[in-house]
């Protein structure tokens, strides 16, 4: 199971930004992705943080900020600039960011398959992806202009 959990600091007037939170886990993904990387990559890390924070307050969900890593039929990507570490997210239209993790990029790899450790984080959020759509389809969710709105805890995957 897992909930979303609202990164109210992150977010602004022009996107709504979440993480997930899995069951049996202490922290969520967004902030256990921070604090595992601060020590190795601090500016990497605080530029992320500082790029969503410009999305979500500024310029609002681009394109040219993220690259898709899965097929036509979901919508996991990864933020771009990021250097060799790597975040992914479930892009909601001009709306929503839900962010997962993800880690370090071997050096000289460019497919996923020789990351095996990126594409779990990838497959992952593909399987939250479809949780989430499931719930919409209910009707026990909804995607408005403010975000989520529903239950947004004890989804099953």
């Amino acid at each position: 199971k897992f909930s979303i959990i609202n990164i109210k600091e992150l977010s602004g007037a022009n996107a709504n930004v979440y993480t997930l939170k899995y069951e049996n886990k202490e922290i969520s993904e967004f902030y256990s992705f921070s604090y595992k990387f601060v020590d190795s990559h601090n500016d990497t890390v605080q530029n992320i943080a500082e790029r969503i924070s410009q999305i979500s307050t500024r310029v609002g969900i681009q394109e040219s900020f993220f690259k898709r890593e899965c097929s036509e039929s979901h919508n996991v990507f990864r933020l771009l600039d990021t250097k060799d570490l790597r975040i992914y997210c479930i892009k909601y239209s001009h709306i929503i960011l839900l962010f997962g993790s993800g880690g370090i990029k071997k050096f000289n790899t460019r497919k996923n398959s020789e990351n095996p450790h990126l594409q779990k984080e990838i497959n992952k959020l593909i399987k939250i992806e479809d949780a989430i759509t499931k719930r919409i389809d209910s009707g026990k969710l909804k995607i408005t202009d403010d975000g989520f709105e529903g239950n947004l805890k004890d989804l099953e995957l």
